[in-house]
């Protein structure tokens, strides 16, 4: 079977990115900053053309919206000629929806799926070395996550002859909201 595709005229995926770097006259003390993000959409079209042994058309078109921003912060200094410490933040943040609306044959509807996450990080670290062999890195890292996902479908028309159509129909909409808090302490003991 042939199949028809046609990109809309109004897409576009805009990028950007920042990056803050200062450094000092101790080489143990820096500081970062940086910022990225993509902003897209992206909407397309598919057509499943009739042939004369399967007269069934298949029409399916796609709208996505995708949002992501992505920081990091971090500051490093040393405390002593021994010792030196690094703080931070990082920021993972999604935005994401996506519908589809379909025809196959006499059945059709619309599907929207919609995908926010965002996760916020915090970490401390103390490097500390003890002699000329060893050193130890202490470190902890606070995360706060949260998720907010759903799946909603609108359909019509009787095809219990198609299987997408049989599956649909044992799909209730759903939301799926998650929101945790975690803690990750961790240990690192170098042998030079």
């Amino acid at each position: 079977r042939r199949i028809k595709e046609k990109d809309f005229d109004d897409n576009y995926d805009l990028e950007g990115f920042m990056d803050i770097n200062q450094t000092f006259d101790n080489p143990d003390q820096e500081l970062n900053f940086s910022i990225s993000y993509d902003v897209e959409k992206d909407n397309e079209s598919e057509n499943l053309l009739p042939e004369d042994n399967d007269p069934t058309s298949d029409t399916t078109s796609l709208y996505q919206n995708m949002k992501t921003v992505d920081v990091d912060f971090s500051y490093r200094s040393p405390i002593n000629d021994k010792s030196k410490i690094e703080l931070g933040y990082d920021g993972r943040i999604n935005d994401n929806e996506e519908t589809m609306d379909f025809q196959i044959a006499s059945f059709n509807g619309e599907n929207t799926f919609s995908y926010d996450r965002s996760i916020h990080g915090f970490y401390f670290e103390y490097d500390h070395r003890l002699n000329e062999r060893f050193s130890i890195k202490p470190s902890v890292r606070y995360e706060n996550i949260s998720k907010d996902i759903s799946f909603t479908s609108e359909k019509s028309g009787n095809a219990t002859s198609i299987l997408y159509a049989q599956i649909l129909s044992l799909l209730d909409d759903s939301t799926f909201i998650d929101d945790y808090q975690m803690i990750y302490p961790d240990l690192h003991i170098t042998y030079n």
